[in-house]
């Protein structure tokens, strides 16, 4: 199975209209890297990481996720993410935004969605032998249909039964909630991660959901076990520490990013979500970075 889907990308042409199927090895060879080797970096598109063989660790928004084969990972743009030094085979699926958002309209749910705010996924989805053959038998079509020239269309309804596939296997996380619970909370989600700069209480989440900050509230405890505020800090600290270590901002910079007119605020907000300054966490990152290489 590992052999037939990597030999099929043999003279594929890796893009176009915004879609790359490459190799798990030729997509970390074009990755940033430095004299040190392979650095974490902001993703600027969708990828489906196809693991076939192997085993190692992805680092993923500041956490280390270990992964094995019959594995697929999924990063979004914006997250910060970089392998280890493992071996591994595989086969990574890239979409831009465009392409993303075109092919959306024909998949109702999305594996996508920002639920990584939601503290309760993991991006890493393991595969049944069952799952997996699908994943294989689809991605083999996709290859075949870009490879014969068939139209868009063609091409994005096979990635729609793929995506529908796996995220219905996500689900079963919450299959504890009713459909309109599912999509109130993904909405939810949606919207922190689109607002957060500038509205940073639940009440006003509340109000943008025609909602009231007790049901919103009883809500995300259901799906997550955390509160509304918890998910609206949790996106604010993990977009702080993405500007301290990938774009380069100083505290201040940052500080007047995400809309602190008070930098000391701003500073006593970061440590008493994660016991460090903005200055220690950045140091320690490029200590821990400089190590890794």
């Amino acid at each position: 199975m590992t052999l037939s889907l990597l030999d099929q990308l043999t003279d594929l042409d890796p893009i176009a209209d915004g879609l790359q199927i490459t190799s798990l090895a030729q997509f970390i060879e074009q990755l940033p890297h430095d004299e040190g080797g392979q650095r974490h970096h902001r993703a600027q598109q969708f990828h489906f990481i196809y693991v076939l063989e192997g085993e190692g660790q992805h680092f993923i928004d500041f956490n280390w996720y270990r992964y094995h084969a019959n594995q697929m990972i999924f990063i979004r743009p914006n997250q910060i993410h970089g392998f280890d030094h493992s071996h591994h085979q595989g086969l990574v699926i890239s979409m831009s935004c465009d392409y993303f958002l075109a092919s959306a309209a024909n998949v109702r749910s999305s594996y996508f969605a920002p639920m990584h705010l939601s503290m309760s996924y993991s991006p890493i989805l393991t595969l049944d032998d069952e799952l997996a053959a699908s994943c294989h038998t689809l991605i083999s079509e996709i290859i075949k249909a870009k490879r014969q020239g068939d139209s868009d269309l063609v091409i994005q309804l096979l990635l729609s039964v793929l995506r529908m596939k796996l995220a219905q296997r996500r689900q079963q996380s919450i299959a504890h909630l009713t459909e309109q619970q599912k999509q109130k909370f993904a909405q939810l989600l949606t919207l922190i991660d689109h607002n957060f700069k500038t509205v940073r209480d639940a009440n006003s989440y509340a109000l943008l959901m025609h909602s009231n900050y007790k049901s919103l509230n009883k809500l995300t405890k259901l799906a997550c076990g955390k509160s509304t505020k918890e998910l609206i800090d949790f996106r604010m600290v993990l977009e702080i520490k993405r500007l301290l270590t990938m774009d380069g901002y100083s505290v201040q910079q940052a500080a007047g990013e995400l809309g602190f007119d008070d930098a000391t605020y701003f500073v006593k907000y970061f440590k008493r979500h994660t016991q460090h300054t903005p200055a220690a966490f950045k140091r320690q990152f490029e200590s821990r970075e400089t190590l890794a290489n």
